[in-house]
């Protein structure tokens, strides 16, 4: 089932990577450089998860972590903090919110897309069309 995700990531190279990791296993991706691109693309289309680089140049992920709880239209929809250049865990809390996963290395194309697909059909409607 093809979902649609909004990735939140301000280098082009990995931008480019999640995004073509993702549509190989037939998914939608839009991929914004910033969270004001974010922000207006939110404003105008809907998507089933968000993926957001903790590690953006202008902001922390974590700072507009808030910012996109309040957002979302869909309260189940997943919203995963991720790094092209971590290997370790982190601490997901930020203000006392939560994201709902972390994927420390995008660049392991298989854990990327399990990960995002574990958290989608967990949260997908069964009896949409």
């Amino acid at each position: 089932m093809p979902f649609s995700i909004l990735v939140v990531e301000d280098n082009p190279v990995v931008g480019e990577i999640v995004q073509s990791t993702l549509e190989r296993r037939g998914h939608k991706v839009v991929v914004t450089r910033s969270t004001k691109q974010a922000v207006e693309w939110l404003g105008n289309y809907k998507c089933q998860m968000v993926l957001l680089d903790v590690l953006l140049s202008h902001v922390d992920g974590g700072q507009f972590l808030p910012a996109l709880l309040q957002m979302r239209l869909d309260a189940g929809m997943p919203i995963i903090a991720f790094s092209a250049f971590s290997s370790g865990k982190m601490d997901l809390r930020h203000d006392g919110t939560a994201f709902d996963d972390y994927i420390p290395n995008v660049r392991d194309p298989d854990k990327l897309a399990r990960t995002v697909e574990e958290h989608l059909l967990a949260t997908a409607d069964p009896f949409a069309i």
